[in-house]
């Protein structure tokens, strides 16, 4: 037991929402995603990890400001101010506040004031790719005030992003609840992802590092153009144990169209 403990990979995050000792890289990531300065590293063996963790946790958030950017072009928690004071430069009705303490600053970011921000839907994405018949889909559940107030579904024809597989399939899953949110006149939601590597992609120096495939490149310019029409809020399904249900649902709706055809 204690060799495969010290042959084992581990995921040490010293700076996110929990910091810690991990075995599972997306509970990790979950850790630091959107976390302002968020750390994590990757050790194989128990005993590196507990000392890298022992050494390098930051343990001052308590006493950290934060400036909570409400309403800007990316709203969350930034550690700088510049950083923050950049996000409501030129943006209509844009607040930012500066707050003691990441708990602090967390709580009033997701519920002090703002009542329109009762009215952002959440809307769970998902994508799948089925391998023997290099069918892909995609599927969104929108969820406002616990009601589910639309679904949609369909094919994927553009073979760009089906030679992507599963990757494309949620990346064209993404862009389509985005152009639902725009053409309903909504101005924030918050989109429920599953694959960390979608959002990489959708982050320009992530984008930049990809391999840039004919696929990618098409749905990212469409993201270029759309993120300057809608504020989006990251979350990934194992943030929050209500995101599970309503991602599942979205995974069904992504293989319907598939499940339709091939049991015909």
């Amino acid at each position: 037991m204690h060799k495969r403990k010290e042959n084992r990979t581990y995921y040490v995050v010293v700076h996110g929402r929990k910091p810690g000792i991990y075995k599972n890289n997306e509970q990790a990531q979950s850790q630091v995603h959107s976390f302002p300065n968020g750390k994590m590293k990757k050790i194989k063996g128990l005993k590196a990890a507990k000392q890298y963790f022992s050494e390098n946790r930051q343990t001052d958030s308590k006493n950290k400001i934060y400036y909570v950017v409400k309403r800007g072009r990316n709203p969350g928690l930034y550690l700088e101010k510049t950083k923050a004071l950049q996000q409501i430069k030129n943006y209509p009705y844009g607040k930012v506040k500066r707050i003691k303490g990441y708990e602090q600053a967390h709580a009033y970011f997701h519920n002090e004031e703002f009542k329109e921000r009762e009215k952002i839907p959440n809307i769970s994405i998902d994508g799948s790719y089925i391998q023997n018949s290099s069918f892909s889909g995609y599927g969104f559940v929108v969820q406002e005030n616990d009601q589910i107030i639309a679904r949609d579904s369909g094919t994927i024809l553009d073979f760009d992003i089906i030679n992507l597989r599963s990757q494309g399939a949620e990346l064209y899953a993404f862009i389509r609840a985005l152009e639902w949110a725009i053409t309903n006149s909504y101005k924030f939601i918050r989109i429920i992802y599953d694959s960390q590597v979608i959002i990489q992609l959708l982050d320009e120096n992530g984008f930049k590092a990809s391999k840039r495939s004919r696929g990618i490149v098409k749905l990212v310019r469409l993201y270029q153009r759309y993120k300057d029409l809608i504020t989006v809020e990251l979350y990934h399904k194992s943030d929050h144990e209500s995101y599970e249900t309503q991602h599942k649902e979205a995974h069904d709706l992504s293989r319907l169209m598939s499940n339709i055809i091939h049991n015909k």
